[in-house]
């Protein structure tokens, strides 16, 4: 079963990462693509406050909050890669460098609330690993845009 700490985390990094690939697709050349961008930015916006303060606060609650989110962060940073996926990097120029920009400043925001950042963690856990595994496998062997 999944813990409100996972879910915290996994959210946390998604939409600090989406802000960057956001970012990156307002610069575009594509005017469709950039208006989208913009009108989703306000309620983005909103979703990022979120859980930045639900964080914030978690981990300033009591040491037991703190030690769980850790936990859940343990798992989840050694995947941060995935983010910032290299076909999309190929699609929307920068996004590369922007990833590694995420990453550094992320875990600033991280370490200033007490969290460690280890690639040395335990990532996915094995039954989604396979899964991921089958799903990377499909996507190589089946023809048609991904």
């Amino acid at each position: 079963p999944w813990e409100w700490e996972r879910l915290l985390v996994k959210h946390y990094l998604y939409e600090t990462a989406d802000e960057v690939r956001r970012a990156g697709f307002a610069r575009l050349d594509t005017p469709d693509v950039v208006a989208a961008v913009e009108r989703m930015e306000g309620e983005e916006r909103y979703h990022l406050d979120f859980w930045r303060t639900w964080l914030d606060r978690t981990v300033k609650h009591d040491s037991a909050s703190l030690a769980k989110v850790q936990r859940a962060l343990d798992e989840a940073w050694p995947t941060v890669g995935e983010l910032f996926p290299p076909a999309l990097a190929d699609v929307v120029t920068g996004l590369a460098d922007a990833g590694d920009s995420w990453r550094r400043r992320t875990q600033g925001e991280l370490e200033a609330l007490g969290l460690q950042c280890s690639d040395a963690g335990s990532g996915l856990p094995d039954d989604r690993t396979k899964i991921v595994d089958e799903l990377q496998y499909v996507r190589t062997r089946v023809p048609g845009s991904w």
